[in-house]
């Protein structure tokens, strides 16, 4: 899945989400990386991934290591 869009949001207090300015798009092999101070230690994030006549896939984290490595699934266009 390449070309797919990719943001974040961290949370804020119980029930806000926070979206970060920026967002990328994965290349051709369909994976991304992204470093940021926002998104620190313990912190819960909300990574969305987004295509074009697709619905939004939404997964929720809590960044519990230095180095997070996550995999979302999307589903394939009809």
């Amino acid at each position: 899945m390449f070309d797919a869009r990719v943001s974040y949001a961290t949370k804020k207090g119980s029930v806000d989400w926070i979206g970060l300015r920026d967002y990328y798009s994965t290349g051709s092999d369909g994976t991304f990386q992204q470093c940021s101070r926002l998104l620190g230690f313990g912190s819960a994030v909300r990574v969305r991934v987004q295509r074009p006549a697709m619905a939004d896939v939404d997964t929720v984290i809590t960044l519990s290591t230095k180095l997070t490595v996550l995999t979302i699934r999307v589903p394939n266009a009809p």
